[in-house]
């Protein structure tokens, strides 16, 4: 048995690890009969959707080989366990960008279709499913289905957002999205309660592939409700620019540093960053994508009891009442 975690630590969990080595491997062969188990790419998810308490899992990072590159029409073909990190390092300097990307390059392509991940581009792109051509599903009685849009059409859209559960994505087939730099053109506004925040984004959604917001969910008064509304386009303009610096957490913060005068020391901090209410920029694409990713280990810094993260759909009608009720709840 070894431990392996969730990316917020939380639960912790006991299993059985067996490696899958390349794509034809008969994984069967070493795992018993009655074995129940679930691939596990980079744990990277915040609950437990990638652990299998007590019992098996299915390591994927060593299927990490590009099969083949369309690079005219943007068509990628590669093993499950190829991280978006490694496709950006091929797929970028050839004028193409992954469709739709959450908010860390750490994760596997498999990982990526299981949870059906979503990214900034939500209200443009849909999820990275649908941008998924087809699959190469590998089943628990040893067979080994194609699934496609047209071929075994029920077992590919119950496979994406399917957690693993339906088999072991071996390889996936699907488009990218074409670039002319590695570069976003980028604008952050400040906004001052959520009448402003839902008016920008209204306005921004429009003219903006890619919107999110940051907000301060511990501050009250007249400073309920504030953030920073940041949209972004990928830029034509290529002109080379420095990355950001790259920092590291490399032990666990102790418990009592994360407090409600912590938290909202730095969401003062952090809102005032700009003394522009609206500062336009251009950046590279990673710290526009992944700020989080330049923190290696972040997680760390919730200590060791480790976090939850929240996630939650809210319908268009009664929008200002729920979320005005979740920031009051938090």
């Amino acid at each position: 048995m070894s431990t392996y975690d969730s990316w917020g630590r939380i639960p912790k969990g006991q299993q059985r690890v067996y490696p899958f080595r390349w794509r034809y491997d008969d994984i069967w062969k070493s795992i018993p009969h009655d074995e129940e188990v679930l691939p596990y790419g980079m744990g990277r998810s915040y609950g437990d959707s990638c652990l299998n308490h007590g019992k098996a899992i299915v390591s994927m990072r060593s299927l990490n080989h590009l099969i083949s590159f369309d690079v005219e029409n943007g068509l990628i073909r590669c093993e499950a366990g190829v991280s978006f990190d490694e496709l950006l390092e091929v797929v970028v300097p050839a004028g193409w960008f992954i469709p739709v990307s959450p908010g860390t390059k750490h994760v596997t392509v498999g990982g990526a279709i299981a949870n059906d991940v979503h990214g900034k581009n939500h209200h443009r792109a849909g999820t990275f499913g649908s941008h998924v051509e087809s699959l190469l599903l590998l089943r628990s009685d040893g067979s080994r289905i194609v699934c496609s849009r047209e071929e075994n059409q029920p077992l590919f859209f119950a496979t994406i957002g399917g957690l693993g559960l339906t088999g072991i994505i071996v390889e996936a087939t699907f488009r990218l999205r074409a670039i002319k730099s590695s570069f976003i053109d980028s604008v952050e506004v400040q906004f001052q309660g959520l009448e402003e925040f839902f008016a920008l984004s209204d306005e921004l959604s429009e003219s903006y592939e890619y919107t999110v917001s940051w907000l301060d969910c511990v501050s009250g008064g007249d400073q309920f409700g504030r953030g920073i509304f940041i949209a972004g386009n990928h830029s034509d303009d290529n002109r080379p620019r420095p990355r950001s610096l790259r920092l590291s957490a490399p032990l666990d913060a102790p418990e009592f540093v994360l407090n409600n005068y912590t938290i909202k020391a730095f969401n003062a901090v952090y809102y005032h960053k700009q003394r522009a209410k609206r500062l336009k920029k251009t950046v590279h694409y990673e710290p526009f994508f992944y700020p989080l990713d330049g923190i290696q280990n972040w997680n760390r810094i919730y200590g060791k009891r480790g976090f939850y993260q929240f996630q939650c759909v809210v319908p268009l009608k009664g929008k200002h009442e729920v979320l005005g009720n979740l920031l009051k709840k938090i």
